[in-house]
């Protein structure tokens, strides 16, 4: 895929968060990972998440994480695991 594809385009929005990744969390299919990261700042850490059909919502905070490798420095990189799934 060539450098300039449209896929690599940066999303709108000041700080709009990037790289957003869901992944299976544990082995037995009742947690997931969400991971993103935002450029310009660490603003909201929060993931909401609810069941289908209910109102009840829930809220997990994550870790923002950040690394320099030679004279690269990376986004804010947020990571959180929504753990008891049904």
């Amino acid at each position: 895929m060539p450098f300039y594809s449209n896929v690599f385009v940066e999303p709108f929005g000041y700080n709009a968060p990037q790289q957003v990744n869901i992944t299976q969390g544990d082995h037995i299919w009742k947690a997931m990972i969400v991971s993103w990261v935002t450029m310009a700042e660490p603003v909201s850490n929060s993931v909401f998440y609810w069941r289908e059909k209910f109102n009840l919502k829930s809220e997990v905070e994550a870790s923002i994480v950040t690394y320099q490798y030679y004279n690269y420095d990376s986004g804010h990189i947020h990571h959180c695991t929504i753990q008891n799934l049904e």
